[in-house]
């Protein structure tokens, strides 16, 4: 700096040496007041992100404990879960309501699911589809996993084919009030839908004889 000021006095007037000294004062003086306002600038700047790098730490932190907190209660939930017998209450009219509001197809595939459990087969919904005249699998796969998520039976999806199932257990009622059901529905629109009846009478005979039940 000392040499930059030399050089430049010594190549001009005493008059103007000393405006040209008090300017090079002046620039000198005004970059020390940045340098500073820049340090102060960077000092503030490395508080700031040591205080961020605090807060985050800390909502880490709170977060994982919240985290850990959750796993725990759902851990004793399923630990409980798991050692209590499950015991649901359904309502009297419950299965004729299941009955009443399912669709004629939905019935046809609980009626299969009480022959799967009575004669030990696989329950296949692409045959099944074949069956009722309806090519509906995705559907009827929804209901059956409806039926089993309401306790009204217990399947076991095939590992090699998602469309397989075994039907391990299936509600009483349903066993014993499915059939007469349909047969009775069908008499109803006997005269209203014959194409209908037939086509679920049908259905049933079909059905009968890939599970190999004879009445």
């Amino acid at each position: 700096m000392v040499a930059i000021i030399y050089s430049f006095i010594s190549n001009n007037t005493t008059s103007s040496v000393i405006g040209s000294i008090q300017e090079v004062a002046k620039n000198i003086y005004d970059a020390n007041k940045k340098l500073e306002y820049t340090v102060d600038n960077l000092s503030e700047t490395s508080n700031n992100i040591k205080d961020l790098s605090l807060t985050v730490l800390d909502s880490n932190n709170k977060i994982q404990s919240k985290l850990d907190s959750a796993i725990g209660i759902l851990s004793e939930e399923k630990t409980t879960k798991n050692t209590e017998a499950k015991t649901i209450t359904l309502p009297d009219d419950f299965y004729k309501n299941f009955l009443e509001w399912s669709s004629v197809n939905a019935n046809l595939l609980t009626y299969a699911c009480t022959l799967c459990k009575r004669s030990g087969k696989n329950l296949m919904l692409k045959e099944f589809c074949i069956a009722i005249n309806r090519d509906q699998p995705n559907y009827l796969k929804g209901f059956l996993s409806c039926m089993h998520s309401a306790d009204l039976i217990t399947r076991v999806i095939g590992i090699e084919d998602s469309m397989v199932f075994r039907i391990t257990e299936c509600d009483s009622y349903l066993m014993n009030e499915t059939e007469k059901y349909i047969n009775n529905y069908t008499e109803t629109i006997r005269d209203s839908d014959a194409e209908q009846y037939e086509r679920i009478l049908l259905a049933m005979k079909r059905l009968k004889k890939i599970f190999d039940i004879d009445n």
